[in-house]
């Protein structure tokens, strides 16, 4: 199994009805678990539905918690929902706040 890093950044991407992206911070990790936070998303850019976001390291919006890493190194977050490694490339969801 893969160990993240401390400070890592890895990411979901959930698909249904609208596209929402949250970003989340490792701060700690076994090769077995990680303990997460979420991270606040800056948004820069916006078109008539679509947000680009990006994460904001080290401004927490929830407390720590913990969470299985799979055989694939993914971090399972729900079940068919599977947190993965953020390439530092922003990320466009379904517009969430408006920003005029």
């Amino acid at each position: 199994m893969i160990k993240f890093a401390t400070g890592q950044i890895v990411y979901i991407r959930k698909v249904g009805h609208q596209t929402i992206i949250r970003f989340y911070q490792v701060v700690r990790s076994t090769s077995n678990t990680c303990e997460l936070r979420e991270l606040r998303k800056k948004i820069y850019t916006q078109n008539f539905d679509e947000q680009e976001v990006g994460p904001i390291p080290d401004d927490f919006t929830s407390n720590p918690f913990r969470k299985k890493i799979t055989k694939t190194g993914a971090i399972m977050m729900d079940e068919n929902l599977y947190a993965w490694p953020w390439d530092g490339d922003t990320v466009w969801q379904t517009i969430i706040i408006f920003m005029p």
